[in-house]
């Protein structure tokens, strides 16, 4: 047997691990040159010769990742694993690739691993809490975003994270902290404006919104989502003039979605600028036919710009759409009685009074409207008395009643009363 000199033999080991290094340093620079092809070629090549090599598995893995082969990218990179298990770059991009194949589960075991070994590393954490949001985890999720801002407490993507979320758990103060923190660091995230407009409007701090609305309005003047916030909030605090302004605004934009007409058109209502209102409330009806109060308010606008049939059309399709609502069943019949009394139609008047009242226990108005109807349209003393003192009988509240020859409110009581007693005298004098 030939015996080598120990001199000869780390010559050799020393031209071996030569070779592998400068076989190594080729591949890696094929990736970084992206010739992904050729480096898989030789890679393959290299590893019929050494297949013991974590590094040729493990470079053919990130290859394949970058041709989004994600499937043969992971085979490699469990050869890798398997080979080095300790090796915390293998492990990274492991995960990376169960993620971009959805295997989330095994990719969160994996960046616990990591952190198992390693806790004080950034990126696998903050993969890991993403993972978590993805999958609705969010309580997961905020033990670790809350480790990261306390390790960089400057990143806003930490921050807007966290306070995502705490909204989604339903917790609009820390929710609203968080963001807070995030718009500070980051005032151009436009997206976080919007989320925190939406915290406020639940809280119901309306005057909050509209300030922050305007902060977000004053670095894109055009931002649909932000004209359409601001503009409900208008709308909500009863600034109908501003909201019509922002509501068209965000037309010109480009938008086109049913809560801008809609809302636009409840603008246009409240400012009892009819036409333009059922204009766009048909529009939103156009979009969204089954909801009921774009429907209500777009016969109410019909009536007022008279066309009353039109409005009876679109009352009736209101009460389909909103039974069994009591309360807005009743107002709903208030309304189309009194389009029918327009139209001189006074059976479908009383008819339709009649519902009313049997959707509704503050049926004192409706007694005095009934009063009306009989008294002045039909000429029948003698109900309308009845109805008149059902009024009185079942009265809740002071109201006051508009009257032309005193050109004032008066208490709609005393005239009820007085009424009463005239028509009486009349009965009296018929007899």
């Amino acid at each position: 047997m030939k015996i080598f000199p120990l001199s000869i033999l780390s010559v050799l080991l020393f031209l071996q691990l030569t070779v592998y290094s400068q076989e190594q340093d080729w591949l890696y620079t094929l990736y970084l040159n992206e010739q992904y092809d050729q480096l898989i070629q030789e890679a393959k090549a290299a590893i019929r010769t050494d297949s013991t090599s974590s590094d040729l598995f493990y470079i053919l893995g990130l290859a394949y990742a970058e041709l989004s082969k994600y499937d043969s990218a992971l085979y490699y990179l469990q050869g890798a694993q398997e080979k080095d298990s300790t090796n915390l770059k293998i492990l990274s991009a492991s995960g990376r690739m169960y993620t971009s194949l959805g295997r989330y589960n095994e990719a969160i075991q994996t960046y616990e691993i990591i952190l198992n070994k390693d806790s004080s590393m950034i990126k696998p954490r903050t993969l890991l809490a993403n993972l978590f949001f993805l999958q609705d985890n969010h309580s997961e999720a905020i033990i670790h975003y809350e480790y990261l801002v306390l390790r960089d407490t400057s990143n806003y993507f930490y921050y807007k994270q966290l306070g995502r979320c705490y909204q989604e758990l339903g917790n609009t103060d820390l929710a609203l902290a968080c963001f807070i923190k995030a718009f500070i660091l980051n005032p151009y995230d436009l997206g976080i404006v919007s989320r925190m407009i939406n915290l406020y409007l639940r809280k119901r701090d309306f005057i909050n919104g509209i300030e922050l609305a305007n902060k977000g309005l004053a670095i894109d003047s055009m931002n649909i989502e932000l004209l359409k916030q601001r503009a409900y909030l208008y709308y909500l605090t009863e600034q109908y003039n501003q909201a019509t302004q922002d509501f068209h605004q965000a037309i010109v934009a480009g938008d086109s979605s049913q809560f801008t007409f809609k809302y636009l058109g409840l603008c246009l209502y409240e400012e009892k600028k009819f036409f333009d209102a059922r204009e766009h409330l048909r529009m939103a009806y156009m979009k969204d036919t089954l909801d009921a109060e774009t429907t209500f308010f777009l016969a109410l606008s019909y009536r007022w710009s008279k066309e009353e049939e039109k409005g009876v059309i679109y009352l009736n399709k209101t009460l389909t759409l909103l039974q069994p609502n009591p309360r807005q069943m009743s107002r709903i019949y208030i309304e189309l009685a009194g389009v029918y009394q327009v139209l001189h139609q006074f059976d479908m008047t009383i008819e339709s009074y009649m519902k009313a009242l049997e959707y509704t226990d503050n049926k004192d108005l409706i007694y005095f409207r009934l009063g009306q109807v009989y008294d002045e349209n039909l000429d029948n003393k003698k109900i309308a008395i009845e109805y008149y003192q059902k009024y009185l009988d079942n009265k809740t509240a002071d109201h006051q009643l508009y009257d032309p020859s005193s050109q004032t409110l008066e208490p709609l009581l005393d005239q009820v009363q007085s009424r009463i007693n005239r028509l009486r005298e009349e009965l009296f004098f018929e007899e």
